[in-house]
């Protein structure tokens, strides 16, 4: 197995879904304070 690969790729997808999340977050506050 190659845990470095996938430690990588767990990092990765965990940025992707942290990146989401502040994205939605900012849309949402932005459509509270309108």
């Amino acid at each position: 197995s190659l845990p470095l690969v996938s430690l990588s790729l767990f990092l990765f997808f965990l940025l992707l879904l942290i990146r989401f999340f502040f994205w939605g977050f900012k849309i949402f506050c932005l459509n509270i304070f309108s």
